[in-house]
């Protein structure tokens, strides 16, 4: 599965988004929501992103995040860093560089290690 959010420009210390569909796969309603917080906790230039992901079944997971960065900036020259429990398996950062199954370009995907085959 893999999910990808919108927004417009937003000027707060905290955001919240709540994705609640499936991009691929079945394309239906999950279970239990994913949240991803983006906190920029007042520090210019530095931003966390807290993915959760705890409330999903075994059977449901995400193996990518899409993002989209200011377009008068160059996300290529970020610097990306694991810090949680849950490492990512890649993480590519680039001007319209993705394209969640064909979708409209998108700056910035993390990608996640995929549930085992049953």
């Amino acid at each position: 599965m893999t999910l990808f959010g919108l927004a417009g420009v937003a000027n707060a210390s905290i955001v919240t988004f709540t994705l609640s569909n499936e991009v691929s796969g079945s394309g239906g309603e999950l279970t239990a929501p994913i949240t991803v917080t983006l906190d920029d906790q007042d520090t210019a230039g530095t931003v966390n992103i807290t993915i959760d992901m705890s409330a999903l079944p075994q059977e449901e997971f995400m193996s990518a995040l899409y993002l989209n960065f200011d377009p008068a900036k160059s996300p290529a020259g970020m610097t990306i860093t694991d810090t949680g429990a849950q490492a990512s398996t890649s993480i590519i950062a680039g001007s319209d560089c993705c394209k969640p199954d064909g979708q409209a370009d998108h700056d910035v995907q993390i990608n996640f290690p995929e549930a085992a085959a049953d």
